[in-house]
């Protein structure tokens, strides 16, 4: 999108809402309520450090139900939308800030969901199980345990042996945020696929910074005992 659309409200999101529209309608609600953190974001120094935009839900809920409703339903969809949303707020106020050479563009920028509304199927004081894997979750325990900050590797490029292209392959979580090396070719082919199984990790030259890497830290809680029911025992 060249500029963002201004909208008040979303009476037009159903299932024919295309991504666009929604991206539109995230950025409308991001200039409405997060200009000033967008803006700190747009004139720090350091444009590889990761930087957080809060997105508070019980706000988001009042001024625009349907984003929230959405939001909450399928997470895995649409905050990196809202990711996307974030990127074209920066490149808007990069055009028409008065102040835009002051300015520039962080990719590392990313939304911080907090505050669900405070409802059964959000709110829980309890371990999740497998069930909630891919849910937006609020969770209430107490802190036994904080490692150390590590570098964390978010993805990593490979060289195709067959077609030469890159591509990239993402860390995963279950697998201990390890990069698990693709069985065939990812990148993205004009008509036939090239379905190698041949690919070189590509190596960083020397002196070169590298762009996915993050922070990276474990946090471990307790279940509250005096949540629990009568006769339970709290998991770690």
């Amino acid at each position: 999108m060249s500029e963002v659309q201004l909208r008040s409200q979303s009476q037009y999101l159903h299932e024919k809402t295309t991504e666009e529209e929604y991206e539109a309608a995230f950025a409308t609600e991001l200039m409405a309520r997060n200009e000033d953190e967008i803006l700190n974001c747009l004139f720090a120094q350091d444009i590889t450090t990761h930087y957080s935009i809060i997105i508070n839900m019980v706000d988001l809920l009042e001024s625009n139900s349907d984003l929230c409703h959405i939001l909450i339903q399928n997470p895995t969809v649409f905050v990196p939308i809202l990711d996307q949303a974030i990127q074209v707020v920066q490149g808007y106020y990069l055009k028409t800030h008065s102040l835009r050479s002051h300015m520039s563009q962080k990719s590392n920028c990313h939304a911080r969901v907090m505050s669900l509304p405070h409802c059964p199927e959000l709110v829980r004081t309890i371990i999740p199980g497998s069930e909630d894997i891919g849910r937006l979750l609020s969770i209430s325990g107490t802190v036994i345990r904080t490692g150390i900050t590590k570098m964390l590797e978010s993805e990593r490029q490979y060289e195709c042996g067959k077609c030469k292209k890159v591509f990239s392959v993402q860390s995963d979580v279950e697998q201990y945020n390890t990069v698990p090396k693709p069985l065939k070719c990812l990148a993205p082919s004009e008509g036939v696929l090239c379905n190698s199984t041949k690919f070189n990790a590509v190596s960083l030259q020397v002196g070169d910074m590298p762009e996915s890497c993050q922070d990276y830290q474990e946090i471990k809680i307790q279940e509250q005992v005096n949540k629990l029911a009568i006769g339970s025992i709290s998991f770690l």
